[in-house]
Order: C-alpha cells, then sequence, then structure tokens
C-alpha cells in the first residue's frame, strides 16, 4: 500500500502485512500520508484521507502444512476464516518444499472447521512419510523397492498458497465482478428441452 495517492473506486489493495483480507476502494480519492489500521470485518470500511475503503475477503490464502494424511490430504495451520466453498475448486500452489516447482494442483475440498485440504491429485512429492510407489523401483518380484527419503517428503512447515475457486455459475461471476466475461452455460438449453414436445391434452 502506497502513501499519498489516487485511488479510484473499485481498485483493489492488500495490507502491507497479510491479513486475509483486501480492500476494494468504494469512495475515490487520495490515501493518506501512512497505511491506515485497516478494519478486517467484512463490509465494514476504513477511512484512509479523502478514500474510503470497504472490506472484502481475500481470493488468495497463504497457509503452511501442519498434519498430513497422505499425499492428497493434510491440514494447514490457518487462522483466517475462509469459507468452504471460496477454496473449493481453486488452485494450490506449493511455494516452499520440494513440490515448490511443480505446476498448481486442483482442491477438492477445503474444510474450514478442520482446516482439511483434499487434492483432486496427489502431490507429485512424497507427503508426510509414506511413499508413493511411483518414487520407488521394482525389484523384479513385484516388490516396490522403496527410494527417496526424508528429502522427498512434504514436511509440516511448507508453505503453499491457494487461489480461490469458481463455481462457474451466474452467481460465481457476479462475486468475481466478471459477468460480462461469462460464457453464459447454464442458458443454453439442455437435450431435454430441445426434444420437447407440445402436450397433447
Amino acid at each position: 500500500v502506497r502513501a499519498a495517492r489516487d485511488a479510484a473506486t473499485g481498485s483493489v489493495v492488500r495490507p502491507s502485512t497479510f491479513n486475509d483480507r483486501h480492500f476494494k476502494c468504494t469512495t475515490a480519492g487520495t490515501s493518506g500520508g501512512s497505511e491506515p489500521a485497516w478494519d478486517t470485518t467484512i463490509g465494514n470500511t476504513t477511512a484512509d484521507g479523502s478514500v474510503v475503503w470497504t472490506t472484502e475477503q481475500a481470493l488468495t490464502i497463504e497457509v503452511t502444512v501442519d498434519t498430513v494424511t497422505d499425499s492428497g490430504v493434510f491440514t494447514v495451520v490457518y487462522s483466517g476464516d475462509a469459507p468452504d466453498a471460496l477454496l473449493t475448486g481453486g488452485l494450490l500452489t506449493f511455494i516452499g518444499g520440494h513440490n515448490a516447482n511443480v505446476p498448481p494442483i486442483e482442491v477438492k475440498t477445503w474444510v474450514l472447521s478442520t482446516r482439511t485440504i483434499t487434492l483432486f491429485l496427489p502431490a507429485p512429492f512424497n507427503v508426510g512419510g509414506i511413499t508413493d510407489s511411483f518414487l520407488g523401483l521394482e525389484d523384479g518380484s513385484g516388490n516396490i523397492l522403496l527410494e527417496g527419503g526424508d528429502d522427498l517428503l512434504l514436511e509440516s512447515g511448507d508453505v503453499l498458497k491457494i487461489n480461490a475457486g469458481c463455481a462457474k455459475d451466474r452467481l460465481a461471476c457476479i462475486s468475481f465482478d466478471n459477468i460480462y466475461n461469462a460464457q453464459a452455460e447454464w442458458y443454453v438449453p439442455g437435450t431435454k428441452v430441445l426434444f420437447r414436445t407440445p402436450n397433447a391434452q
């Protein structure tokens, strides 16, 4: 957040210390000489010079791995309140650890109450000490000779980022302020409508 800058209505800023929120300009103007004390309650406003910012749920969260069930299910350390629907279907990117250079992986489910993430596909590298078969070699008798070990683990403390998912419906497009780019497939008649005939009665 830069001090003494012009802000247009609809522009968005993040605080210098990420707090699971971003702030949308709802009254244009010039910001104050220093970063304000942000009101983190969603829907509340923060005055900043002549600018008014409205608090919104951030569409990206940063968390660290806590406990691991397997390479596709683990819990994270997270003190925010991102609802289940926000991150389900989103993209998870590993920032640290041995999975840091792999492409983003889609989130199957996010459960806020237990801080549990389930991925559609497992992380490429072993998670939490459970070695996947593709990390080993077969000995010719059908047995897997496990290789790698601790140097290939996704460990507690690894940092990752999750971007919000999209339900691909009209309400999601509105919530992302992107209705003008909607493909509007939900308005296309299905096959039952195309082959429907008048009621003969």
